[in-house]
């Protein structure tokens, strides 16, 4: 997280994010995107935040590609994927343990469009995925 603004009762943040995703029977993904933030914090360590986020996610079919070749014979084609572009809004919920550099523990709830899809009937896929992790500050700026 790199902050913007760091005040006693909430901050304004930018985050750089790399992530996995598994949409069974349909597809694996690797997301790479930053969102920016506000979080709002409490007394006792808690915190509550919303996030805006744009992306890159590269998509790889989970399924096997035949194609029709010249000779009437199906062969498995190489997919290795294709670029997309991702749009993400995240409502969270986090834990701050004590000190400037500290981790800080996170459930995110966040739901992000992928696109293009297929766009003949899907050009817009709309995700949901519930995040748990750790981040960690990589600048004090005030």
């Amino acid at each position: 997280e790199f902050y913007y603004r760091r005040e006693a009762r909430y901050q304004w943040l930018q985050t750089a994010n790399l992530a996995y995703h598994y949409h069974q029977y349909a597809l694996h993904s690797l997301q790479l995107y930053s969102e920016a933030g506000y979080r709002r914090l409490f007394r006792n360590h808690l915190d509550a935040e919303a996030r805006l986020g744009l992306g890159y996610l590269h998509s790889i079919p989970d399924s096997k590609i035949f194609e029709l070749d010249k000779e009437g014979i199906y062969r498995e084609q190489h997919n290795y994927g294709r670029p997309q572009a991702m749009a993400s809004f995240a409502l969270g919920l986090g834990y701050s343990f004590h000190g400037q550099r500290a981790p800080r523990l996170f459930l995110h709830y966040r739901f992000y469009l992928q696109m293009p899809f297929v766009n003949e009937y899907v050009p817009v896929l709309p995700n949901t995925a519930l995040h748990l992790g750790v981040s960690l500050p990589v600048s004090n700026r005030q």
